[in-house]
């Protein structure tokens, strides 16, 4: 018992520094005074490979002033993912917005950068940072905001839907406060990095794997669209509305994304995921 607790000293006084201590330690009846200096410690660094640096909030900068321009006028506190090229990626927010919401919203980015299945990823991370990606996180919902147009350039995930594990919307499956978190952050990886239709990514070969899946979802006679196929169900304006503007792609993505990860398997008003516009509510239907 008296090794135990002459250890935990030891090691209590190299991390706060102390060059001498002397403490009365008990065992059993008895009371012994042990003096402790740091000249007879001899300690050898255990490294673990397999740690890794956890975002925390201490990481959150609350001042947007070096970031400029409407960021620094109309949001409050940034954090930034270095890419592997050492430029940086932000994610800016506003007041009401928690730092809770902030760090799922970094945590989201860094594993589809870093587990994203494509020998590219390096690349697509460097390419977003080039082009100057920003997730901005804007107070309330979408539509509801009184955050002007022009202070939404990047890629918007708004408070009100980005529910944080543990809180209530998290736990009662709260749809009103469905979270978007996945599907806007992989928008921004899609667009910025990945590539699409209409921009040169850094990954052609899986853009054109994306874009083929998503033509295969639908029916190759456009009349039938929101009929039949995969996806897009009783939604064929707003699939001609996506075709127009080059966004296909990225919306049935985020759909098959948002199925997989099953954020939309306790929805109980469909069959089906994305508020019942894709066929899989869930991995194991996704995978059938």
């Amino acid at each position: 018992m008296k090794k135990v607790i002459a250890v935990i000293l030891i090691y209590l006084m190299i991390l706060i520094g102390f060059s001498g201590y002397k403490a009365s330690v008990t065992a059993g009846n008895s009371v012994e005074i042990i003096e402790v200096t740091t000249e007879t410690i001899s300690v050898e660094e255990d490294i673990n490979e397999n740690y890794g640096y956890y975002i925390e909030p201490v990481d959150i900068v609350r001042d947007t002033s070096a970031l400029g321009g409407v960021y620094k006028n109309y949001y409050s506190k940034y954090l930034t993912y270095y890419a592997p090229n050492n430029q940086s990626i932000h994610i800016v927010a506003q007041d009401k917005v928690s730092d809770e919401q902030m760090l799922k919203a970094y945590n989201i980015l860094e594993f589809y950068l870093t587990q994203l299945k494509s020998s590219k990823k390096i690349e697509i991370a460097n390419t977003m940072a080039d082009q100057g990606a920003i997730l901005v996180m804007p107070n309330g919902a979408d539509g509801e905001s009184n955050i002007p147009d022009r202070a939404l350039a990047g890629q918007p995930l708004y408070a009100m839907e980005t529910p944080t594990e543990g809180d209530p919307w998290y736990i009662e499956n709260n749809y009103e406060h469905r979270d978007a978190s996945y599907e806007e952050i992989l928008h921004m990886v899609h667009d910025y990095g990945i590539g699409t239709i209409q921009s040169i990514g850094a990954d052609p070969d899986l853009q054109k794997m994306i874009y083929e899946a998503t033509m295969n979802a639908l029916p190759k006679d456009k009349s039938q669209w929101g009929k039949s196929g995969l996806w897009g169900y009783d939604s064929k304006q707003w699939l001609v509305e996506l075709e127009r503007e080059g966004s296909l792609e990225q919306e049935y993505l985020a759909s098959v994304v948002d199925s997989y990860y099953g954020l939309w398997g306790a929805f109980s008003e469909s069959e089906g995921g994305m508020w019942g516009i894709y066929i899989a509510k869930d991995r194991a239907k996704i995978e059938n």
